[in-house]
């Protein structure tokens, strides 16, 4: 059993639909729905509503299917609760608007949005869950892509800052993270978010065919005329080795996805146990630029300037992020 929400904000993270943040959601937490799991998606930059729901639609199904066909029974699926956000990432939600054409210039602004949106619409979103939980609850699931991440990350960094964990699991799952690679650092912007929920696990694609990260995300850093820094991208490079220190030692994996990528194999299930799990998808992302498909088509068209930035709905990839959760 599953059910999806979709959480639309304003650009300060304000829920905008209040009944299914107080009425609707509280109410799915609790008998007889009895969900075991409960999944948080947030998309990046440059998504209106109706590619928000494509998103969300195409990676969930994708994701769901891999599971089920992973499974000797599929009944045993854990019944979870799907919530996706959808917050304002561009000027304008009309796609023929002029204001569109200079959608590059709303990089700032968007990347200090995904935080307001975590802190606020996010914080409002997890907090209601843990208030709500039933004992069926087993985990909590949040899936951020690009600016997504700092949704997701700024969401758990707040509930710290309130005093409000969890000793529940809480996986964190940050594709091609469009945030430093030091912000996770104890002294950085989610500095608490490691060490604050006891039982947190996080897996981290990295990609060197990510032309967003790999090229723009440090030009963007050093053009900021408010405040020129050097910065790579967590989805870029990985995180730094002081992030790195903050899991245990022998809890720390590094996996390359390629083509044969196979999740059950044993060496490859026993990484994926680990509290932080770092994976390399630039084999899997140069198959997929390099093949064609039935049409004729490459597997996967990477665009001039963002490279395979969002090249995340394939087969391999939902078979990492299952064995990483089950």
């Amino acid at each position: 059993m599953a059910h999806f929400f979709m959480l639309p904000t304003d650009e300060n993270g304000v829920i905008a639909d209040l009944d299914t943040l107080n009425i609707d959601l509280p109410m799915a937490l609790k008998a007889p729905f009895n969900f075991s799991e409960v999944f948080f998606y947030s998309h990046g930059w440059w998504t209106d509503a109706t590619g928000a729901m494509k998103s969300y639609n195409k990676f969930g199904i994708g994701f769901a299917k891999t599971i089920v066909q992973g499974l000797a029974n599929a009944a045993t699926l854990p019944p979870h609760l799907a919530v996706g956000i959808h917050w304002p990432s561009m000027f304008s939600e009309e796609p023929s608007s002029l204001l569109n054409k200079v959608e590059l210039l709303s990089y700032w602004t968007m990347e200090k949005r995904a935080d307001n949106v975590g802190e606020n619409a996010g914080y409002a979103f997890l907090r209601t869950v843990l208030q709500n939980k039933q004992k069926s609850l087993r985990c909590i699931n949040l899936v951020g892509h690009s600016f997504g991440c700092k949704v997701v990350l700024s969401t758990l960094q707040e509930m710290i800052k309130d005093k409000l964990s969890t000793r529940l699991p809480v996986n964190v799952i940050l594709l091609q993270a469009a945030c430093d690679d030091d912000d996770l650092s104890p002294d950085d912007i989610y500095g608490k978010v490691v060490k604050g929920f006891p039982n947190l696990r996080m897996l981290i694609t990295t990609s060197t065919l990510d032309k967003a990260l790999g090229e723009q995300y440090p030009m963007a850093g050093r053009i900021n005329l408010f405040h020129s820094v050097d910065r790579k991208a967590l989805g870029a490079v990985g995180p730094i080795d002081k992030v790195k220190k903050l899991f245990p030692k022998k809890e720390i994996g590094q996996i390359t996805v390629d083509a044969k990528f196979n999740a059950n194999q044993q060496g490859v299930a026993d990484i994926l146990k680990h509290k932080l799990v770092v994976a390399d998808l630039s084999a899997i992302h140069g198959y997929r630029n390099r093949t064609k498909g039935p049409d004729g088509k490459p597997l996967y068209e990477a665009d001039p300037n963002s490279g395979s930035h969002c090249d995340i709905y394939f087969e391999q990839l939902y078979s990492l992020i299952a064995k990483f959760l089950y």
